[in-house]
């Protein structure tokens, strides 16, 4: 942690009080507008008289459940209605009386987080209105756009109303439910607004001005209690419905997993903070260690809470958060006796929270019931150890402030004298640097030059490896790649391509009677010919093996192939060789073969059936073209 000249001690204690009564000021605020809000503002509050049914499948319909004979309903026998979990759907009937068509009026069930509900309004057998809604579907399927169930009530004269709610919830529940005369309710819930606002405008507060002093100091006391007011605001959040209202409308997965996220991140925080608050780690190891592990089962309860919202990994966070308060406030008991004084401060702070989680937990596992709605609970107690906690912050923050700049004047003498060490060793680097740098550059400019000497090598080795030496024209070894490659492209692009098998006429005769050198002359001729009269890029001239030769002509049909390769046959047969002083006649033979390759057959096929059209121009007489289609024996070899 590093001192901050900005934030004299001095100053700490004046900041500290000032914060205490504006938020005291805040708190009584927020403790009036609940005072006159909760006790007795809804017209009717219907805490008996329910008749509850379970149904056997969750695919009972009213009719079914209006039809049902009165000994089927089972009647409320308590206060407060708590229905356990259940595989179907329950049932609820509400007689509505004493409400008159001159005013507007509205039934709000005060449970914010419910599967599905289902509500209908029934006049002696006619259904007045209904809705369907629910926290497993979109927030816009509610009867009026609020954080909590809210439907209004249709009046006919004052005759009394039969309420029917089908509920299917993955809990136990209990069932709240109020009835309100329209501007009564908005000017209650007006009240309640004020009240939600200024409390998490101040958990707002707090949290942003805590990440302010965490980005100004690098204090990591200050980030995690940001984050920590942050997730316990957001879990308040999402736990009076606001969440699904404001920030995740319409996300239904959202909406069922969000309290079990920001519970168990709160948890993980507040475990992190107290160590980090503490420093447990240099002052008490055993707590530390334990806290430590505290806070893993929280960060695995975390994972588990975005894969499922099982009712049984409920029960199980809620038993761990139990036993975790009642360790916290032990430890702060033990911490408080050893002479730490923070943890005096500490545990005041806690001990509200404290005992409103665990009042929370309980109602939770349905071991405590009470009066007062849980979550305006949670809030007092949150306000109240939010505002301690920040005072302690302070505090702490203000005397670990004074020890360090104690600490930093004596480390500024000291950076003084490294500095100067420091910039010898600097000149010493940079003039190494230098001197590396020039036998560097010297290196590359040698290793370039290599490169590209090599390179060259390397190119005329490639056209010694694909040129047929005696001919000048593309070798054998070049015609196979080639050949496989025009192949394919013939199947990609769907293209015609024209191969040719060239054998010159009565070779053996010219060797044996001009002699082999001529004969040389005679096959430097015949390729030479052939490559000048291929005008294409893409057209190619190979020298296949003796005197033959391969042509190979992408996009080509068959007349097209005929056409230039009877071109070439007929300028040489008038155009004799001119070897030395000897007029050598040549003729040749060819055999074409094209197709549009589409891996029916193997890709040497075209090029047999040109060579058998090759042996079919020399059976015919020799000195000719001929052209041969793919056969049904072709294609089957």
């Amino acid at each position: 942690m590093i001192a901050n000249a900005r934030f004299p001690a001095v100053v700490h204690p004046l900041l500290i009080w000032l914060m205490a009564i504006f938020l005291g000021l805040s708190a009584w605020s927020l403790f009036n507008s609940y005072q006159t809000h909760i006790p007795s503002s809804p017209d009717q509050i219907i805490n008996r008289g329910i008749n509850y049914y379970e149904a056997p499948t969750p695919f009972t319909v009213l009719k079914d459940i209006v039809n049902l004979p009165k000994e089927s309903w089972r009647a409320q026998q308590q206060n407060q209605l708590l229905l356990p979990p259940t595989q179907t759907a329950y049932w609820l009937q509400v007689q509505l009386s004493g409400l008159d068509d001159l005013h507007n009026w509205l039934l709000e069930i005060n449970h914010s987080q419910l599967d599905y509900l289902n509500v209908w309004f029934v006049d002696e057998n006619n259904v007045l209105g209904s809705y369907r809604t629910g926290d497993q579907m979109p927030f816009r399927s509610r009867g009026i756009a609020h954080e909590q169930f809210l439907f209004p009530i249709p009046v006919v004269d004052t005759r009394p109303i039969t309420l029917f709610i089908k509920l299917q919830n993955h809990a136990p529940t209990t069932l709240p439910m109020s009835v309100w005369q329209q501007q009564h309710y908005l000017v209650a819930n007006s009240k309640h607004s004020l009240a939600m606002g200024l409390f998490f405008g101040f958990m707002a507060a707090m949290s942003i001005s805590n990440f302010f002093f965490f980005v100004s100091t690098r204090s990591m006391d200050f980030m995690l209690y940001a984050g920590y007011v942050l997730s316990l605001a957001m879990l308040l959040f999402s736990m009076n419905g606001m969440g699904y209202k404001y920030f995740w409308i319409d996300n239904t997965w959202m909406q069922n997993h969000s309290t079990g996220i920001f519970a168990n991140v709160s948890m993980l925080l507040a475990l992190l903070f107290i160590r980090q608050l503490l420093n447990l780690r240099e002052y008490h190891q055993l707590i530390d260690k334990t806290l430590l592990g505290m806070a893993g089962i929280y960060a695995i309860f975390l994972i588990g809470s975005v894969l499922t919202t099982s009712y049984l990994a409920t029960q199980i966070f809620l038993l761990a958060v139990i036993l975790s308060v009642i360790y916290i406030f032990l430890a702060g008991i033990k911490l408080w006796q050893s002479g730490l004084k923070v943890s005096r401060i500490y545990g005041f702070a806690w001990i509200t929270i404290l005992i409103t989680a665990f009042t929370g937990a309980l109602h939770g596992l349905n071991l405590y019931q009470s009066d007062v709605e849980l979550r305006y609970l949670l809030m007092f107690g949150a306000f109240i150890e939010t505002l301690l906690l920040a005072l302690l912050l302070a505090q702490n923050y203000s005397e670990q402030s004074k020890a360090l700049l104690q600490a930093q004047a004596h480390a500024l003498n000291q950076e003084k004298a490294a500095q100067a060490a420091k910039d010898e060793i600097i000149d010493v680097q940079q003039k190494a640097n230098d001197e590396l740098e020039y036998a560097v550059s010297e290196r590359t400019l040698e290793l370039e030059i290599t490169l590209r000497e090599l390179a060259e090598k390397n190119q005329a080795l490639e056209a010694m490896n694909t040129e047929d030496a005696l001919t000048g024209i593309l070798n054998r070894r070049y015609f196979d790649k080639k050949y496989a490659a025009e192949m394919r492209l013939s199947r990609r692009n769907e293209t015609e391509l024209a191969v040719a098998m060239i054998d010159i006429d009565y070779f053996k005769k010219v060797n044996d009677t001009y002699g082999h050198l001529a004969g040389d002359e005679c096959l430097r001729y015949v390729a030479q010919t052939v490559k000048t009269h291929l005008k294409r890029p893409g057209d190619e001239v190979f020298r296949y093996g003796g005197e033959e030769f391969a042509v190979l002509l992408p996009q080509t049909d068959g007349a097209g192939a005929e056409l230039v390769l009877n071109k070439i046959r007929a300028y040489l047969a008038d155009h004799p060789a001119q070897v030395g002083q000897e007029t050598i006649s040549l003729t040749i033979s060819i055999g074409i073969c094209s197709m549009i390759y589409d891996g029916s057959v193997t890709e040497n096929v075209p090029l047999d059936t040109a060579d058998k059209a090759l042996y079919s121009a020399k059976q015919a007489g020799r000195n000719r073209v001929v052209y041969r289609a793919l056969t049904a024996v072709d294609v089957s070899q």
